[in-house]
């Protein structure tokens, strides 16, 4: 299983084993998102990011509340999350899943595109295999969201295959 941190605005992408705690116990990781002062202020707070604590997902939504992705690769599947207005970012997310997708997946791929309010709820969820989404992203991009499945977070356990 391989984590990742990509920077929406931008594409740059940074392999990770685990996104809160590599960012915390890896200070040229935080340099390297530009975000050494947000790992500082962490560590000052006694912040740690244990495997399913609190702190953990108040690390990983401030790190996407600055413009970055997280993206989980677990099997067939990959999670991409992300934090903004759909009509501010969400057409750059798309780019950055689309660019992903063509870098390191196959068609058979699965996603999960999770767009996160800012309070830490999922305000929507979508399921589609790569290669519908590759299809719909050269049609008209601003279609993907409007027609991929709506699913709950557990989508792998309650999609029809």
């Amino acid at each position: 299983m391989a984590g990742y941190w990509m920077k929406i605005n931008t594409g740059k992408l940074i392999q990770i084993n685990d996104h809160a705690s590599d960012f915390i116990d890896d200070k040229n990781l935080a340099q390297k998102m530009g975000l050494t002062n947000l790992r500082n202020k962490f560590i000052k707070d006694g912040m740690r990011p244990e495997k399913q604590g609190q702190d953990r997902e108040y690390i990983a939504m401030a790190i996407m509340k600055m413009g970055w992705m997280r993206i989980r690769e677990h099997g067939i599947q990959v999670t991409f999350e992300f934090t903004d207005s759909l009509s501010n970012v969400g057409s750059k997310a798309l780019d950055a899943i689309y660019e992903f997708g063509m870098d390191y997946l196959g068609d058979f791929s699965f996603l999960h595109i999770v767009h996160l309010t800012y309070s830490k709820k999922i305000k929507d969820s979508y399921a589609l295999p790569f290669s519908k989404f590759k299809e719909m992203y050269k049609e008209d991009k601003s279609k993907i969201l409007k027609t991929a499945k709506k699913v709950k977070n557990d989508f792998l356990s309650n999609y029809k295959w």
